[in-house]
């Protein structure tokens, strides 16, 4: 009977692994009974298998580590998986088999075992270092069991479908991406039908990769025949097969034991409750009394205050949309309640830009980064160093230091807080004048044409109280004739004065106290009488209304003007901003001054270990005990240090595996991060801030769908809120988005600050809904000179798709060199202390290569580096941006539809592209190409610029928006002024422009919204725009239509004085 040695991970994945080294002593998991826990641990579980599974689809194997790594499968007629046997035995080489199975002693992983065929064979003359031979890439990849049988070992099939060898594709850039990458493995493996037999699935599959492979690369058709051969001379496909073994990636490795560990020994923390039970309560605060280290918009300022009152918030970051902000303050309030902040994301660039930013603004370091060896010992030299100047700080000055700021801040949000109230005051009285207007253009409408042309002559009625007195008694006798007479009325009625009489005469006394020009009524009817009584009930309406109207004018004469309180309310937010920086570096220095012996004593151990483990080239137990030992000061660092910085994979070097061990995790870029990874960082902390944008870069997993599928019934993952939790098609943020509203507190950020309105515009529209509003400061922008934002420079060319390789459009990489040089001429002109960024993306990796050949042969590199100049794909500048950005579609004549397809089916990496530029974006590529191409977000683009280029050229204004603003415009142009109406200018247009003077002045009027409500935010946001205006050397002045109405040549004179006093 055999023994099988089966592997840790059971099930159609395939992929699971038989543990040959030596065993550690388990622990017995913890059994939990809460339905929630319980869950938890099938997560875990399900997770490690995912990894495990997805990890082990990228093999290269080297022909001299033969029997050492991998074992070639003997020359054989009909290959293994095509015989239709179960087991694969190794006749008379026993030893060979059990030296293999014994492997290297120095890896600690369990491994797994597998088969691959066919094999992709290259030889190399001499590598780098000197290797030479052949290399081994298994196409076919099958998971397999090792038994021992009576006369030795076997291998047993495992029930699963194959995976497709990712090195294997990746080596032959077959495809551009990992997207195309998954989509064509997908495809392929789609065919296999497991209502055939395994033999028959292998030749359909090994079919499609016929076809897929270029001519170039041999493809034997022994292969499709079904014999096998053993290691040849040749390249190129063979029908090899081979048995190898595979260890846990250097990557993922120590993810896949984290997740292990949590398995067997934890519950799961707040954070992760959260998520999973979705029934916790979202807390909302007003944001007062926050540090304020850079401006924030109230978006932002709810996501820093969520941030320490819920255990999970959720955060959607369109592009330049200020999430680094939201990052930086976090990190700043924590320091404020003596609280830590772990920051994570998968890529460097999204932690470096808030490293940069938080250094650019504290003379004190804040944040210690982990994983990039020669970052981390610069971090930790200068925590040293602040460590060492601390030692000289006064603690009692320091205190009164934090006192005194704590009390400016105060001060200052107190008069913030008093302007706004203010503005508010003026707000509400301009609402209600808003109404009482409308009001009395209704009851004008109602008044026959002869009053309502002159309602003016009847202010005077106002003061008359003999008129109130008689329509009263007028509507009560009125009201008597059509009720019954009253008691009163039937006695005088006995003497003479009958109801009709008294009501006549009533009518001509109030016909007296109201001459209307053009009616006479004949009052010697009721109904006469009657329409009398509308009319002058409607015109005592009007009078009211009038009179109200006209004292709540007089109220808001008596408040500072909007324009003073604007600039109060600008003073105090960059005052609070100022206090607030000083106000965290005091804050830093109390709390280096504070450490006590032990936590000094262990951050000099610790900088002493960061600087052996940097020069680390031995590695082995040493430097893992060394590890191990920087991880158990962790709580010394963090008393110094309030935030650190990790990617995913880096966070188990760095942090011990304990619930809580950071009060707030953030990560970054979270649409990109799979499930697994951040799962770890998220159990350290107390409350999770996730931020992503299901618009831009998405999570992309290897691992097929059908694999995914099959664990999460294995584990018992099948109710349907389960199915939030798929590895292979969810990310973070698609979960955390899943717990909105039940459990975590959503924010969406709206206001952009990187770039034209131009660039951002057709973002906006296509794929953000109009919703972002453009706040970019166009001080900042550095751009090459260029009049326009965007500009496209049509190049037809020819696009080659070569047998190896991705699409290149040569005509087009010669115009963007072209350009390139171009730009560098405008730049030039600017003078040598005019810096400017420069980058080129496109959507293929080889268009990016000969790019950058050309680039490199004809422009000096010294100029590229000071033009901090990159040439990339959009995967590369998730999270980067430039200046000057220069896109290459690459399509053209002869695009294969292949190429198409991918552009088609990467939406997101298109908005990723477009996104990047600050200033300018140039797009060099074939515009009726690709307007004809098929796919709707590119051709909608060339429609985009298109209708942008005639409003590029019309600086002249356009049509007025409201009938106010024409009255305005006519009124000054009469007084000798002249404005533009519908002004361009940057992302704004101005309703009337005043361009005749030293310094313009932008001229608002409320006409649009006239007769409607316009709350506190809607003002805010208008001041802040026209605060921007000022900054970019404007005045502003703001009317609303009541004041227009009451005294127009007043108005007309402010803007008269304006001119005059600049």
């Amino acid at each position: 009977m055999a023994t099988y040695y089966r592997n840790k991970y059971r099930g159609r994945s395939g992929y699971r692994r038989t543990t040959t080294a030596k065993k550690t002593e388990n622990k017995a998991p913890v059994v939990h009974t809460d339905p929630t826990s319980s869950r938890w641990q099938k997560l875990l579980k399900y997770y490690g298998s995912c990894i495990s599974v997805e990890n082990a689809g990228e093999i290269t194997l080297y022909s001299s580590k033969e029997g050492v790594e991998f074992l070639q499968v003997p020359a054989m007629e009909k290959e293994w998986i095509a015989s239709g046997k179960e087991k694969l035995e190794f006749e008379g080489q026993n030893e060979k088999i059990q030296a293999f199975i014994n492997g290297p002693r120095w890896s600690r992983s369990p491994l797994s075992y597998f088969y691959g065929f066919p094999c992709h064979i290259k030889h190399i003359e001499q590598s780098r270092r000197g290797w030479s031979g052949q290399i081994i890439q298994p196409i076919l990849i099958f998971g397999i069991d090792l038994v021992q049988t009576e006369t030795g070992y076997a291998f047993v099939l495992q029930s699963d479908r194959p995976r497709i060898n990712s090195a294997f594709l990746t080596d032959k850039s077959l495809l551009t991406s990992v997207e195309e990458r998954k989509q064509i493995a997908e495809a392929v493996l789609e065919s296999w039908d497991d209502e055939k037999s395994r033999g028959q699935n292998l030749k359909i599959i090994l079919g499609a990769f016929a076809e897929l492979l270029p001519q170039e690369v041999p493809f034997s058709k022994d292969i499709l025949g079904g014999k096998t051969t053993e290691l040849r001379p040749e390249g190129g496909v063979l029908p090899l097969g081979v048995i190898f073994r595979s260890a846990d990636s250097k990557y993922t490795g120590g993810l896949e034991q984290e997740l292990g560990e949590l398995r067997d020994t934890a519950a799961p923390n707040d954070v992760w409750r959260a998520i999973l039970d979705r029934n916790a309560e979202v807390k909302e605060d007003n944001g007062e009394g926050l540090l304020e280290i850079t401006g924030l918009n109230d978006e932002q300022r709810g996501a820093v205050k969520s941030a320490f009152n819920n255990a999970v918030s959720v955060i959607t970051g369109p592009p330049g949309t200020g999430k680094s902000q939201i990052v930086l303050n976090i990190i700043a309030n924590a320091l404020l309640h003596n609280e830590s902040v772990l920051f994570g994301s998968k890529n460097h660039k999204a932690v470096d830009v808030v490293i940069e930013r938080l250094s650019r603004l504290q003379s004190e370091p804040v944040i210690l980064k982990y994983g990039q060896k020669e970052r981390e010992i610069e971090f930790a030299e200068a925590l040293l160093s602040a460590i060492e100047r601390a030692s000289s700080y006064n603690s009692q000055a320091l205190e009164r230091e934090i006192g005194e700021y704590k009390k400016e801040l105060e001060i200052v949000r107190a008069e913030e807080k008093e302007a706004q109230q203010s503005l508010f005051r003026i707000l509400d009285r301009r609402n209600r004048i808003s109404r009482l207007d409308a009001a009395l253009e209704s009851i004008s409408a109602e008044l026959p044409a002869s009053i309502s042309r002159n309602l003016n002559a009847y202010e005077k009625i106002e003061a008359n109280s003999e008129f109130y007195t008689t329509l009263a008694t007028l509507g009560r006798l009125i009201k008597e004739i059509d009720e019954g007479p009253s008691f009163i009325s039937r006695i005088l009625s006995l003497f003479g004065s009958t109801l009709e009489k008294r009501v006549f005469e009533t009518a001509k006394s109030l016909l007296a106290l109201m001459p209307v020009e053009g009616i006479t009524p004949s009052l010697n009817s009721v109904h006469n009488c009657r329409e009398l009584l509308t009319i002058a009930r409607a015109l005592k309406k009007w009078i009211d209304n009038q009179s109200e109207l006209l004292g709540t004018v007089r109220e808001n004469e008596n408040e500072a003007q909007v324009e003073v309180l604007r600039e109060r309310i600008t003073k105090s937010k960059e005052r609070a901003i100022d206090i607030s920086v000083r106000y965290v570096d005091a804050l830093m220095k109390r709390r280096l001054k504070s450490l006590g012996p032990k936590e000094r004593r262990d951050i000099a151990d610790y900088v002493s270990i960061v600087r052996r483990l940097e020069g680390d080239v031995t590695g082995g137990e040493l430097a893992e005990d060394l590890r191990n030992e920087r991880k158990r000061m962790f709580k010394s660092v963090v008393r110094a240090f309030p935030a650190m910085a990790v990617t995913n994979l880096s966070v188990r070097h760095a942090l011990p595996l304990s619930a809580g061990a950071v009060d707030v995790v953030v990560i970054d870029e979270a649409s990109q991060c799979d499930i697994a990874s951040a799962l770890p960082l998220l159990y350290r902390a107390k409350r999770a801030v996730i931020i992503g944008d299901p618009n831009q870069l998405t999570h992309i997993s290897l691992l097929h769908r059908a694999d995914d599928q099959q664990l999460q019934r294995q584990i018992g993952l099948t109710s349907t809120d389960d199915q939030r939790f798929l590895y292979s098609i969810n990310s973070l943020f698609e979960l955390a988005r899943s717990v909105v509203g039940t459990g975590a507190k959503f924010v969406h950020l709206l206001e952009h600050y990187r770039s034209r309105a131009e660039i951002i515009g057709f973002s906006n529209k296509k794929f953000y809904g109009g919703k972002l509003s453009v706040w970019t400061d166009y001080r900042r922008l550095r751009g090459s000179g260029h009049p326009d934002a965007l500009v496209w420079h049509d190049v037809v060319g020819e696009v080659i798709r070569p047998s190896a390789g991705s699409a290149y459009n040569l005509d087009e990489a010669k115009a963007i060199v072209a350009l390139i040089e171009e730009i560098i001429g405008r730049i030039s002109a600017h003078g040598d202390d005019y810096s400017v960024s420069l980058g080129v993306v496109t959507p293929f990796r080889e268009q990016a290569n000969k790019i950058r050949d050309l680039v490199e042969q004809k422009i000096d590199a010294a100029q590229l580096r000071r033009l901090d100049f990159t040439v990339d794909t959009a995967h590369k500048y998730q999270g980067d941006e430039r200046d000057i950005m220069i896109f290459s579609p690459v399509i053209s004549r002869k695009i294969q539809q292949r190429s198409l397809g991918f552009l088609g089916n990467t939406v997101n990496l298109f908005n990723v592209a477009i996104t990047r530029a600050r200033a300018e974006l140039h797009i060099v590529g074939d515009r009726v190409a690709c307007a004809q191409s098929g796919i709707s977000h590119l051709s909608e683009f060339v429609k985009y610029v298109e209708e942008l280029e005639p409003e590029n050229k019309s600086k002249s204004g356009g049509k007025f928006e409201s009938p106010w603003e024409e009255v305005l415009h006519d009124a000054l142009a009469r007084g000798g002024i002249r404005t533009i109406a519908q002004y361009p200018l940057y992302q704004y247009r101005l309703d009337l422009a005043a361009l005749d003077s030293e310094i313009p002045i932008d001229i608002e009027i409320d006409g649009e919204m006239w007769h409607r409500d316009i709350d506190g935010g809607r003002l805010l946001s208008d001041l802040k725009r026209d605060q921007h205006l000022i900054m970019h050397g404007w005045q502003v002045k703001r009317f609303w239509v009541y004041q227009l109405q009451n005294d127009l040549e007043r108005c007309v004179q402010e803007v008269r004085e304006m001119l005059k006093s600049k």
